[in-house]
């Protein structure tokens, strides 16, 4: 009920027990002016007997026809005032008053006609005494019917004040207490206002407002609690923006750090499942696209079982949800059950799941898998976040990338794709110091083509090229998984043998390296061949640094070279 109309009621109840007390008091005062009007008429009666007894005095009445009309009228005028006033009376003391004064009327009336009809001369005071005996009783009757109503005159008085003063007093006294009631369930909403803005002031926003919906104030109150919602909603979106850019931050920043991008796609994980508010599970995969065929290749997978790993090594386009996210472009979500999840059974079968595609410049670089409660409802904040996510990842990707194509050819040749002479020489020193605490021999080769610039100048440097792709592919071939070949510049190879422990074995691999190279190569038409000479020198026995290794065994390369080439030889120092 609305606080003006508790008010209103409360006044209006006020109200109408003072009209019911007023209109009580009306009808009492109603009978006071009755009763006052018949004591004007009792005063009236009393005048006009006076004036019929003045009529009939001895010295004039029974002498003068006058003083007989006068007394026939006044007679008349009693009678009628005497009648009216029985026919209005409601009391049963002065009806039979009234009567009784009728009655006298009528004896007194009769005596007068008597006594004139058979009087000729002014008569005795003897003949008048019956008339001044009913005169008398009908005064004294008079006098009683007119005390009696002032009497009840007083009483009536008394009875209307009281029950005036006693009305009003209800009247007050019931709308003082409606007015309580009502100020004191206003005090209450007040309060519950006042506490809930000290709590909104303290960045309480989901404390509740007790009120009633009806009154105005439950309508301002209820405003307030909706205002309270509606920022506890915008401090939440608050928090979780900021939230979400504290995660967005921490991927750019690990994206600055020294990691390869598996590790870099590791921790961008475990970042996207540590947003509080997304709730995904710390159970994922991120997926990267071979640009040769198209497939996903799982590139990171955390809490998966081994079983699932196997089976999502290699995803189709358009198999399961994440080759489906790959091929429709777009967010994919699904519930266990659900027709579109095609995963092999799994520990996550129960589980929900979001397939985001890593868009960039209109390619999917790959896919984002997360895990979900089985009953978790989808939302456009999330999928909002998780494509913001995806975008700042591919650019992520595409740097990284970017860097290791650089980093790659900072220490690669340019055309065989293997190590430079930079690269070399920063193995080679990480291999020494293997070696050292290993204690056994490290070899290091130089191997220099014979006859190379005559195919150059012959066959034109595209197939000179060829050669030496063809080349590092033959050498390579040789070698173990753990050692290492190089092109240092021009027709020049090096190689690092780990872990030697005759040099005999070293011999056998430049042996191995020699007869490869000496094979014809077949390039396009052409058929070239070639040679090749191999300086050997070893660790620690013909220097502990990598400059004079390879200064030595570039001198043990250059006498195989003046010893007619095409062979290989082991540095010797001088004598």
């Amino acid at each position: 009920m609305r606080f003006v109309t508790k008010l209103t009621i409360g006044y209006e109840v006020m109200l109408g027990v003072t009209l019911l007390i007023a209109f009580l008091g009306w009808e009492g005062r109603q009978s006071v002016v009755s009763l006052q009007e018949t004591e004007n008429r009792i005063l009236k009666m009393q005048s006009l007997l006076s004036e019929m007894e003045k009529n009939v005095s001895l010295s004039h009445i029974l002498a003068d026809a006058a003083y007989g009309q006068q007394v026939h009228a006044a007679r008349g005028a009693l009678s009628t005032a005497l009648s009216e006033e029985l026919r209005r009376t409601s009391q049963p003391e002065a009806f039979y008053r009234i009567q009784h004064l009728l009655k006298l009327e009528k004896e007194f009336y009769n005596s007068y006609l008597q006594l004139a009809s058979s009087t000729t001369s002014h008569a005795p005071a003897s003949a008048l005494q019956p008339l001044i005996l009913i005169s008398g009783e009908m005064h004294h009757e008079l006098t009683t019917l007119l005390n009696e109503h002032q009497e009840r005159q007083r009483e009536i008085t008394l009875e209307v004040d009281s029950w005036l003063i006693g009305g009003m007093l209800l009247a007050m006294i019931l709308a003082g207490v409606a007015i309580i009631l009502t100020m004191i369930s206003f005090k209450r909403s007040v309060r519950s206002g006042i506490l809930f803005i000290e709590d909104v002031e303290k960045g309480k926003l989901n404390t509740k407002i007790e009120y009633k919906s009806g009154d105005e104030l439950g309508i301002l109150l209820g405003s307030l609690q909706k205002m309270g919602e509606a920022l506890l909603y915008a401090e939440q979106q608050h928090l979780r923006t900021h939230m979400s850019r504290i995660a967005l931050s921490a991927m750019m920043e690990t994206s600055m750090e020294p990691l390869t991008l598996n590790e870099q796609l590791t921790v961008i994980l475990q970042i996207i499942q540590n947003i509080p508010w997304l709730q995904v599970k710390d159970k994922g995969a991120i997926f990267l696209t071979d640009e040769k065929t198209g497939d996903l290749v799982l590139a990171v997978g955390m809490g998966l079982s081994h079983t699932l790993l196997e089976a999502c090594q290699r995803v189709e386009t358009g198999r399961c949800l994440c080759g489906q996210a790959k091929a429709l472009g777009k967010i994919i979500h699904a519930i266990p059950g659900d027709e579109k999840n095609l995963f092999p059974a799994d520990h996550i079968a129960t589980l929900g799941r979001y397939c985001v595609p890593i868009f960039s410049r209109g390619k999917v670089l790959g896919v984002i898998m997360l895990l979900l409660d089985g009953d978790h409802i989808a939302s456009p904040e999330e999928e909002a976040l998780l494509s913001t996510i995806a975008n700042t990842l591919a650019g992520i990707i595409e740097r990284k990338r970017m860097e290791e194509q650089l980093q790659h050819m900072a220490h690669h040749d340019m055309l065989t794709c293997l190590p430079n002479r930079v690269l070399f020489m920063e193995h080679l020193d990480q291999a020494l110091a293997l070696t050292v605490r290993s204690r056994k021999k490290l070899a290091v080769m130089l191997i220099d083509l014979d006859r190379f610039k005559h195919v150059n100048d012959t066959f034109g440097h595209a197939v000179g090229d060829a050669l030496l792709v063809q080349t590092a592919v033959r050498i390579k071939g040789c070698l173990r998984a753990s050692d290492m070949v190089s092109r240092l510049g021009g027709d020049e190879f090096a190689v690092i043998l780990q872990d030697v422990n005759d040099p005999a074995d070293a011999g056998r691999v430049a042996e191995k390296i020699v007869k490869s190279l000496v094979e014809p190569f077949i390039i396009g038409q052409h058929c070239c061949q070639i040679g090749s000479s191999v300086g050997i020198a070893f660790f620690p026995d013909h220097g502990n640094d990598p400059d004079t290794l390879l200064i030595h065994a570039d001198e043990a390369m250059y006498e195989i070279k003046a010893g007619g080439r095409n062979g290989y030889g082991f540095y010797a120092p001088p004598a």
